[in-house]
This record gives structure tokens, sequence and C-alpha cells, in this order.
């Protein structure tokens, strides 16, 4: 909470507020629509036979929303630093693909994705100069990935069981 607090005074004293605001709302809005609402639901066509469809749309989602953030790299952003945040990128695609499912709705995954890019200055500059340490990047990244897709298994036995009650 108090991280919470401390970012947003940050961005209220920041000169580029506004911009920042409207960077953070507009990224959060076509990139969910895009990838949540219309490549997640093309996704699960593609898969609608599969045993793991939701699963399976998820990851796929995920993966071109990882890919998406290539473009960084025509901004001069670093092949390292791209490669992370197209990694990470991937993880938190399958995990808003997760919320997604449960909520019904991209109201959330908007409003998340939209308080994740509100930092200060996103409106001027949106490359990442920083490098995480490889090990430490993949247990961080690569345990939450673990649980998002043990979680998407899950949903979908659910799903299944619930539509062979139905039948």
């Amino acid at each position: 909470m108090i991280s919470i607090l401390g970012h947003t005074a940050l961005m209220m004293h920041a000169k580029t507020v506004v911009a920042d605001t409207m960077m953070a709302l507009s990224a959060g809005i076509f990139e969910e629509f895009l990838c949540r609402g219309l490549l997640f639901s093309a996704f699960l066509s593609v898969f609608k036979q599969a045993k793991y469809k939701f699963t399976e749309a998820a990851l796929a989602s995920g993966i071109f929303f990882g890919l998406f953030h290539f473009m960084n790299l025509i901004s001069g952003q670093g092949f390292l630093p791209t490669l992370q945040q197209a990694t990470y990128a991937f993880v938190i695609g399958a995990i808003f693909a997760s919320i997604r499912l449960t909520t019904n709705t991209l109201t959330w995954v908007v409003l998340i994705h939209a308080l994740i890019d509100w930092q200060p200055g996103i409106s001027v500059t949106h490359t990442v100069s920083s490098l995480a340490s490889w090990l430490v990047f993949l247990a961080v990244w690569g345990t939450i990935l673990v649980v998002t897709v043990i979680f998407l298994i899950s949903f979908d036995s659910s799903y299944r069981q619930s539509v062979k009650e139905d039948v």
C-alpha cells in the first residue's frame, strides 16, 4: 500500500502526468482489446476441439503479446532488455487471459494493464534500459508462469467437468 501511495505521489509530481495517464490508458485499452479480446477469442476458435483449449488459447495470445514488445527494438531499446520485457509480457499476457476467463470481461485486465504502465515519463520514453540477472529473472517469471499454467489447466478441467454434467 505504501508503495502504491509513493508511486501515485511520484505520478502527481510528474510534469507529464496527463500525457502519461493517457498513454497508460490507451496502451491498456488497445493492447487488451487486441490480445485478450480479438486474439484470445480467435485462438479459442482455433483450439475449440483441444482438451486444454483455454490453456492453449491463453498461452498463444500471451506469446503474441510478448512478441509485440519486440517492436521496442525499433525505438532503440537494447536486445537483452527487450528479450526480458517480451518474456515477462508473455507471462503477464497468460495471467491476463486467466483474469479474463474468470471474470468474463476485459475491464479488469484493461485497468490492471493501465496501472502497470502508469509511470512517470512513459509518454516521453517507453524503453527499458535496466537488465535483471537472468537467473533471478527466470526463477521469478518461470515460477509465475508455472502457477499460471497450473491454474489454466485446472480451469480447463473444471470447464470440461461442468460440460459433462450439463449433458
